[in-house]
Protein backbone atom coordinates (compact mmCIF):
# COMPACT_ATOMS: atom_id res chain seq x y z
CA UNK A 1 0.00 0.00 0.00
CA UNK A 2 2.59 2.60 0.97
CA UNK A 3 4.64 1.91 -2.06
CA UNK A 4 1.57 2.30 -4.26
CA UNK A 5 1.08 5.89 -2.46
CA UNK A 6 4.59 6.78 -2.73
CA UNK A 7 4.14 5.90 -6.30
CA UNK A 8 1.29 7.67 -7.20
CA UNK A 9 1.28 10.76 -5.45
CA UNK A 10 5.42 11.44 -5.32
CA UNK A 11 6.24 12.34 -2.37
CA UNK A 12 8.89 10.04 -2.49
CA UNK A 13 10.87 7.46 -0.52
CA UNK A 14 13.17 9.30 1.30
CA UNK A 15 9.93 10.92 3.17
CA UNK A 16 8.86 8.06 4.28
CA UNK A 17 11.72 7.01 5.34
CA UNK A 18 12.33 9.96 7.55
CA UNK A 19 9.13 9.52 9.13
CA UNK A 20 9.53 6.16 10.00
CA UNK A 21 12.67 6.76 10.93
CA UNK A 22 11.44 9.32 13.34
CA UNK A 23 8.54 7.62 14.92
CA UNK A 24 11.01 4.85 16.03
CA UNK A 25 12.60 7.26 18.49
CA UNK A 26 15.15 8.16 15.93
CA UNK A 27 16.26 12.03 15.90
CA UNK A 28 15.47 14.23 12.65
CA UNK A 29 19.40 13.77 11.84
CA UNK A 30 19.93 10.80 12.60
CA UNK A 31 16.91 9.58 10.62
CA UNK A 32 18.30 11.84 7.51
CA UNK A 33 20.83 9.77 7.87
CA UNK A 34 19.87 6.52 7.58
CA UNK A 35 17.54 7.69 4.77
CA UNK A 36 20.32 8.98 2.89
CA UNK A 37 22.21 5.51 3.08
CA UNK A 38 19.12 3.73 1.76
CA UNK A 39 18.44 6.04 -1.04
CA UNK A 40 22.32 5.87 -1.77
CA UNK A 41 21.72 1.84 -2.20
CA UNK A 42 18.51 2.13 -3.91
CA UNK A 43 20.49 4.49 -6.14
CA UNK A 44 23.55 2.96 -7.10
CA UNK A 45 21.48 -0.68 -7.33
CA UNK A 46 19.12 1.57 -9.96
CA UNK A 47 22.53 2.76 -11.78
CA UNK A 48 23.71 -0.50 -11.95
CA UNK A 49 20.87 -1.81 -13.74
CA UNK A 50 20.52 0.96 -16.28
CA UNK A 51 24.73 0.96 -16.88
CA UNK A 52 24.34 -2.67 -17.49
CA UNK A 53 21.10 -2.30 -20.24
CA UNK A 54 22.39 0.75 -21.92
CA UNK A 55 20.00 3.14 -20.90
CA UNK A 56 21.90 5.29 -19.45
CA UNK A 57 21.22 9.49 -20.58
CA UNK A 58 24.38 10.86 -19.66
CA UNK A 59 23.48 14.38 -19.68
CA UNK A 60 20.48 13.96 -17.90
CA UNK A 61 22.24 11.64 -15.30
CA UNK A 62 25.24 13.58 -14.74
CA UNK A 63 23.03 17.04 -14.17
CA UNK A 64 20.94 15.10 -11.65
CA UNK A 65 24.00 13.50 -9.68
CA UNK A 66 25.49 16.77 -9.63
CA UNK A 67 22.13 18.66 -8.28
CA UNK A 68 21.62 15.76 -6.20
CA UNK A 69 25.32 16.19 -4.68
CA UNK A 70 24.59 19.98 -4.38
CA UNK A 71 21.02 19.44 -2.63
CA UNK A 72 22.58 16.80 -0.06
CA UNK A 73 25.07 19.11 0.95
CA UNK A 74 23.17 22.08 1.30
CA UNK A 75 20.93 19.97 3.65
CA UNK A 76 23.33 19.01 5.68
CA UNK A 77 24.70 22.42 6.73
CA UNK A 78 21.09 23.06 7.16
CA UNK A 79 19.87 20.34 9.48
CA UNK A 80 21.04 20.70 12.61
CA UNK A 81 19.19 24.63 12.82
CA UNK A 82 15.66 23.29 12.28
CA UNK A 83 13.76 21.79 15.42
CA UNK A 84 13.03 18.12 15.41
CA UNK A 85 8.85 19.63 15.66
CA UNK A 86 9.77 22.43 13.09
CA UNK A 87 10.82 19.48 10.88
CA UNK A 88 7.56 16.95 11.08
CA UNK A 89 5.43 19.64 10.77
CA UNK A 90 7.35 20.82 7.43
CA UNK A 91 7.09 16.89 6.38
CA UNK A 92 3.49 16.56 6.63
CA UNK A 93 3.05 20.09 5.36
CA UNK A 94 4.98 19.13 2.03
CA UNK A 95 2.88 15.38 1.81
CA UNK A 96 -0.13 17.41 1.70
CA UNK A 97 0.66 20.17 -0.71
CA UNK A 98 2.31 17.19 -3.20
CA UNK A 99 -0.90 15.49 -2.51
CA UNK A 100 -3.36 18.35 -3.30
CA UNK A 101 -0.70 18.77 -6.42
CA UNK A 102 -1.57 15.72 -8.02
CA UNK A 103 -5.41 16.17 -7.79
CA UNK A 104 -5.55 19.48 -9.16
CA UNK A 105 -3.24 18.10 -12.20
CA UNK A 106 -6.08 14.83 -12.32
CA UNK A 107 -8.98 17.35 -12.34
Amino acid sequence: MIAAYDGGFGPGSSTFSILYFMKNNSSYIKAAQLTRVLIFGSCAGGFIVFYQTGFIQWPYAIAMALGSTVGSQMGIMILPKIRTKTAKYLINLMICLLIAQTFIKII
